[in-house]
């Protein structure tokens, strides 16, 4: 995880917890342990060391096909969400507009639509983890 601020504790802090967990150490198999098997071994990690860690999937619409993918996000205790690549222990920028505000849906998932966009042509959906994306209808959560 990289960080801007190094006084920065908090993130200075998850980025330890980050790179300790060593799930970005995992080979990336397609179908099999891929971006959202990332994301939900760094979730059950963070968790697991007492971070308010949860599963993040977006889908961006608007090019030849969509885009989907799954992050770890972490909920600071000063309110700030850090999202998280965990394939590469990296702080993302879900922020697609630039409007500084990074909008999400919280445990929403629609299956096969591209209405309700959060972040300009991007859908952002949090959930507490993976089994609660399975369960809302997220393909191959």
């Amino acid at each position: 995880v990289t960080t801007a601020n190094a006084s920065d504790s908090a993130l200075t802090n998850l980025t330890r917890a980050v790179v300790s967990t060593g799930v970005n150490n995992s080979a990336y198999v397609n179908g099999t342990y891929d971006c959202r098997s990332f994301a939900h071994s760094l979730e059950s990690n963070l968790t697991a060391l007492g971070y308010n860690a949860t599963w993040t999937a977006y889908w961006c619409y608007g090019g030849p096909q969509v885009v989907a993918h799954a992050v770890t996000d972490v909920h600071l205790a000063d309110g700030r969400t850090v999202f998280i690549e965990p394939q590469t222990n990296t702080i993302v920028n879900l922020d697609f507009d630039g409007d500084g505000v990074v909008e999400v849906n919280n445990n929403g998932y629609t299956p096969g639509q591209n209405t309700g966009q959060t972040d300009d042509n991007c859908k952002i959906s949090v959930f507490d983890n993976r089994a609660a994306a399975a369960a809302a209808g997220v393909p191959g959560a």
